[in-house]
């Protein structure tokens, strides 16, 4: 008679962990961003340089997620977590050595390389067990934990500007990051149910995970969904990345005006997020992607060709909001077969990181020729091509989690 609270304080807590996951796996990537320059000046590296030691992070997450989707058939959720977790805290602890006690580049790299590899593997985690917790309740919930992921990133960047202003150390800085990455995977992990072998090593009668590894490179269905995402992860790394320099360089503003701006774009970002679901739910993921490919085309148009602060920055809120939905809805669409969930959405993934690695020097160099205003038409250009091909993540439902769990109990 008491087993429907018990199963509801379950699901909750569930539920709960894994917000808090998708939160501090943003702190940590935004804690070790927000003092790169701090990283540059310990280990006396020049801008050249200091590029090359970033790229170990993506390289890292590119291997976590290969991995990750075999390794997530073969072991419980909870170790896996503390596992990929333990990879993540250890990369940031050996950067934090590495840049405050024995300042070694190699190793510096290493770090991040060892961050790389768990956080792509954490997010393999994360982004399958939101989509199994999506059909467990028949509605969008994916929004809203890349709206924790979006929060915890404006706290480490809010907590990498603290540091910075109170001249803090990037080693000590990082080392409390590392500790609380941690100690948040220990208190989570506890509450974290096994999502069901048919989210990780594939549906009675499918072909094996390492089987599904090696040739899921030729599943239509990923790149149809990696066209989707190429558009709104290119649109939405471009303003990470541009935003703050465009102000300054192209408009006449100011290094504090660049940075509201920005500021307001992931606040747009997150926004959209928290308050996506329902609009998932109400209008299906193809208009709602579709729309929001298009007002991302509008925001972006405005911010580039308008002579008035305002309307720029009217811009910039759409042009976040627009974006906000991207990433989230890709991976639902990635994780609506069970069978094929965990490798789908490593494969997606995979591709929006190489879409975010690829995205700013290319930007760089076209800006080159052309200015960061003109070069950012590439970005449109993109949106235009997600919007097009926004049918990609459609199930041919209007409540595709709804849809598909009862097709399951059928």
């Amino acid at each position: 008679m008491n087993q429907q609270p018990i199963r509801t304080r379950r699901t909750s807590a569930d539920r709960n962990s894994l917000f808090l996951i998708f939160g501090v796996c943003g702190i940590a990537l935004a804690s070790w961003l927000s003092r790169t320059p701090a990283l540059g000046e310990a280990l006396s590296l020049d801008s050249r340089a200091l590029g090359i030691l970033i790229f170990g992070m993506p390289l890292g997450a590119l291997v976590g997620l290969s991995l990750a989707p075999n390794l997530l058939g073969r072991m419980r959720n909870t170790i896996f977590l503390l596992i990929f977790a333990a990879l993540m805290a250890g990369g940031l602890a050996v950067l934090a050595f590495s840049c405050g006690h024995l300042p070694l580049p190699a190793a510096a790299f290493g770090g991040l390389v060892v961050f790389g590899l768990g956080f792509g593997g954490c997010e393999v985690l994360i982004n399958v067990k939101g989509a199994s917790l999506e059909r467990e309740r028949g509605r969008s919930l994916m929004p809203l934990f890349h709206a924790a992921f979006s929060m915890g990133t404006i706290a480490g960047s809010a907590g990498g500007v603290l540091a910075s202003f109170w001249n803090i150390p990037a080693a000590e800085h990082l080392s409390v990051v590392a500790v609380v990455v941690l100690l948040s995977a220990f208190l989570t992990a506890p509450f974290l149910k096994d999502m069901g072998r048919a989210y990780t090593v594939g549906a009675p009668g499918r072909i094996s995970s390492t089987s599904m590894s090696l040739e899921s490179w030729m599943d239509r269905r990923i790149w149809i969904i990696g066209l989707v995402i190429i558009g709104l992860a290119f649109g939405e790394g471009s303003g990470n990345d541009w935003i703050a320099l465009a102000v300054v360089e192209t408009e006449g503003g100011t290094e504090s005006g660049g940075a509201a701006l920005l500021m307001l774009f992931l606040t747009a970002v997150t926004i959209v997020r928290a308050c996506g679901g329902p609009l998932l739910d109400a209008f299906g993921r193809v208009v709602v992607l579709r729309t929001s490919a298009l007002v991302a085309v509008v925001g972006l148009s405005a911010f580039m060709w308008s002579p008035w602060a305002v309307l720029a920055a009217a811009g910039v809120v759409l042009w976040g909001a627009g974006i906000g939905l991207g990433f989230p809805v890709c991976m639902s669409a990635a994780a609506d077969d069970p069978g094929t969930a965990a490798v789908r959405v490593g494969k997606v993934a995979q591709i929006g990181y190489l879409v975010s690695l690829i995205g700013p020097p290319l930007l760089g160099f076209v800006a080159h020729a052309v200015g960061i205003r003109m070069s950012l038409m590439l970005t449109v250009i993109l949106l235009l091509v997600s919007a097009v091909t926004a049918p990609g993540v459609g199930t041919g439902a209007r409540k595709p989690h709804l849809a598909a769990r009862l097709a399951i109990d059928k």
